[in-house]
């Protein structure tokens, strides 16, 4: 260990003599004379050269090579390298991938009695182990702020909910304006049933990390916001009646622009998410308590979802690629 130290010090000031000699050895014109040279490569014996912009440097069984970005010691007994590479102010991953388990948590706002078809809240029966929440990530940057322990994170991607039902739910909108989705139970029997929306998804956070990612030691804590837009959202159903359902697509009065609390938790390679939806799952209209009727008397089966609560989704998971 203590070779590796004075190795590590006698190579940083043979790089700052290095710098020193090439600011120096200079033509009339400022140029660089170019590399200099400082022996052969004799694996046997103690050497030191450069080539074109690296530099090697050999004591014993010690060695260590010395790069524009990074510095490498190694150790021929052991085999044993250490790697020792600038941190990047700025970190890009192009591909990423989440993925987790997903749900919506309901809140009355009701101060009257409501009718009883209208107290059941079908995201509490959902298929919790096969409702599924991917994020699928296009860009994740990472921005040094703070000597790289505090860092501004920021990405862009595509998030899906895929809600699945236990239950024989039909979701429709009523023809009124505005808009409102509500659920019936149907008298097919499906083999299955889910609910799907797709968002654009661009989270925002501060990050706290400590240690390098690679290393099980390591720790990050990341938090902030994810701000979406609405593209699209279908159900989709499979019944021995009907055999394989096409997708209904529509969009079931869902959130424009949904915001996402967002927490992330690192240890080593591992990280951790989880997702809470400040912004209402469904649009402002849906808890309008004048539409209650209006639903009921449309349908010939019972209503089962309650336009008088406001769903809030959630999702976790595991980041699978990424930063």
């Amino acid at each position: 260990m203590k070779n590796f130290i004075l190795l590590t010090a006698l190579s940083m000031s043979f790089v700052s003599l290095k710098a020193q000699n090439q600011n120096n050895n200079t033509t009339e014109n400022g140029k660089p004379v170019g590399s200099i040279s400082m022996g052969n490569v004799k694996k046997e014996r103690d050497t030191a050269y450069t080539k074109n912009d690296t530099t090697f440097l050999r004591f014993g069984k010690l060695g260590i090579v010395i790069k524009p970005k990074s510095v490498e010691l190694f150790s021929d007994s052991s085999h044993h390298h250490h790697q020792f590479k600038k941190a990047k102010n700025i970190e890009n991953n192009w591909l990423g991938l989440d993925l987790g388990l997903c749900g919506a948590i309901s809140e009355n706002i009701a101060s009257t009695t409501k009718p009883a078809s209208l107290t059941y809240n079908p995201f509490n029966d959902l298929k919790q182990t096969k409702s599924i929440n991917v994020k699928f990530y296009l860009l994740q940057q990472r921005i040094n702020l703070i000597n790289h322990h505090l860092n501004f994170r920021w990405g862009m991607g595509i998030t899906w909910n895929n809600f699945r039902f236990n239950n024989n739910l039909t979701f429709a909108t009523t023809n009124g304006s505005p808009h409102i989705m509500y659920a019936f139970s149907d008298s097919l029997k499906f083999t299955k049933n889910k609910l799907v929306n797709k968002y654009l998804t661009v989270p925002l956070m501060l990050e706290f990390s400590l240690g390098k990612r690679k290393n099980w030691k390591s720790f990050r804590l990341a938090a902030g916001a994810e701000f979406n837009l609405y593209l699209d959202a279908w159900q989709k159903q499979i019944s021995a009646e009907l055999g394989k359902q096409k997708e209904f697509k529509g969009n079931y009065n869902f959130s424009q622009t949904p915001i996402n609390l967002v927490v992330r938790l690192g240890v080593g390679q591992l990280t951790f998410y989880g997702t809470y939806a400040i912004t209402p799952m469904f649009n402002s209209s849906q808890q309008s308590n004048s539409l209650v009727g209006q639903i009921s008397n449309s349908l010939v089966g019972p209503t089962v979802l309650d336009p008088q609560s406001i769903f809030h989704s959630w999702a976790i998971g595991i980041q699978l690629n990424g930063l």
